[in-house]
């Protein structure tokens, strides 16, 4: 058990680089370039296998990285989670000491991002959230980005969100690739609306539809460059609809 203060190590000559042009099957290996495949526990290797299956039926593999003095990381091609680093110990028993999951499943169901199921914004906004605690130093909340699976199709449903209490349903309809969920982390009831109303922390949300965060610096991501002459355009329907649930 790793008590905090005890862990002192240094990560050595350990560089991690992933690359599309090194295509490897499933629970295949590279030595770079050592020799043959006997020799690979002599140097540097890769692996690749199988973690999970996404919802849509995409794979999601964990690559294997080891160096030349044994210690390992795993790294997922699920939002690049490392799974696991292997060190040694002072007897050279390897250990790891990441936090996560032996599943797929349990890194995608149960946090506070997930609303794959219909979920009461308000119950994730508690000060031990961890995740939604991270979006703001000091007034935890919401302000996350989220992909949707059916970006720029102006027909799929990408957010709905329904007030039980009164009956209201809103859809968001957009033909952007994402949405952003901002839960009004600044408000704090010293400002006054219409009819006097104040405005309370976490007393309102908005979806805004845009384009994924720090898109320019990322090749991959849908591309955010407008050119001379280039028109920009794009479409987002807020449906509104009573509901008896």
């Amino acid at each position: 058990m790793l008590s905090p203060g005890s862990v002192r190590f240094v990560l050595l000559s350990l560089v991690i680089t992933f690359s599309p042009l090194i295509p490897l099957a499933a629970g295949s290996s590279v030595n770079n370039g050592l020799g043959p495949k006997e020799d690979a526990d002599l140097g540097p290797s890769l692996t690749r296998e199988p973690f999970g299956t996404m919802p849509d039926g995409a794979q999601v593999d964990k690559y294997t990285l080891t160096n030349v003095n044994g210690v390992k990381v795993a790294i997922l091609t699920y939002g690049g989670i490392i799974q696991s680093i292997a060190v040694p110990d002072r007897n050279g028993e390897l250990g790891d000491i990441v936090l996560g999951f032996d599943r797929l499943e349990d890194y995608m169901n149960g946090t506070a991002l997930d609303f794959t199921k219909p979920m009461a914004i308000g119950s994730r906004l508690h000060p031990d959230e961890a995740q939604p605690t991270n979006a703001v130093s000091k007034l935890p909340g919401y302000d996350f980005n989220w992909v949707l699976n059916n970006p720029g199709d102006l027909r799929a449903l990408a957010v709905r969100v329904i007030d039980p209490v009164s009956g209201r349903a809103v859809e968001m309809y957009t033909t952007e690739p994402a949405v952003q969920l901002y839960t009004a982390n600044f408000l704090d009831g010293t400002l006054k609306g219409k009819g006097g109303l104040p405005y309370e922390h976490w007393g309102a949300f908005t979806l805004e539809a845009q384009h994924y965060p720090d898109s320019p610096n990322h090749a991959n991501f849908p591309s955010t460059e407008l050119r001379p002459g280039q028109m920009y355009t794009q479409t987002t329907i807020y449906r509104f609809l009573p509901v008896n649930e």
